[in-house]
């Protein structure tokens, strides 16, 4: 298995439940912006949940809500602004933070990422992948996907996953990342 790259944040293996409530988050204005448009945009993007972009265990999503990520064994959540769960939900369930922005370096990720997929997928574990949108950082990780494992360009694998779910948008410099890592897998 690859090394872990630094800044991704595995939880604790000795996490556990809260045993008393959450304490209430201090609410400001640009909280209930940030929320609402989150919110209208997972409705919009996702009006039936996750959609399954690899039969029967690969799901691509927007911000879920901690109820649904416990219909995933794997979840890899790769915004930077979204709420970790790690420390939340129970041991059976293998969750990844990885804090990328818009702008992020993707590549050094993406070796690390897609072999924990493939890893899980051949378990036949229910696997999850999210951003805030699920339009651009976790389509782009479906597509790294796609590119090493069935051997795909970008295009390719773009355009595979276009269909499967026409709202997908990586933004140009998450093009370029992926272009990046068509070369790296084709020399």
């Amino acid at each position: 298995m690859p090394p872990k790259p630094p800044h991704i944040n595995i939880p604790n293996p000795s996490r556990h439940l809260p045993s008393s409530p959450l304490k209430p988050q201090t609410v400001t204005s640009s909280t209930i912006q940030n929320s609402s448009i989150s919110s209208s945009t997972s409705t919009e993007n996702y009006p039936n949940g996750p959609i399954c972009v690899l039969n029967p265990n690969l799901y691509l999503y927007s911000e879920p809500t901690l109820k649904e990520l416990y219909d995933f064994s794997v979840i890899i959540n790769v915004a930077e602004e979204l709420t970790n769960y790690s420390q939340l939900l129970p041991n059976s369930i293998d969750y990844y933070f990885i804090p990328w922005s818009h702008n992020s370096h993707l590549f050094n990720d993406f070796q690390y990422l897609t072999s924990i997929i493939d890893k899980s997928l051949k378990a036949n574990k229910k696997i999850l992948i999210h951003c805030q949108c699920g339009v651009s950082r976790s389509a782009s990780l479906i597509i790294a996907y796609y590119m090493k494992f069935y051997n795909l360009n970008y295009n390719d694998a773009y355009n595979r996953l276009k269909e499967i779910v026409p709202q997908i948008s990586p933004n140009l410099n998450l093009i370029y990342e992926l272009i990046e890592w068509g070369d790296f897998l084709n020399s």
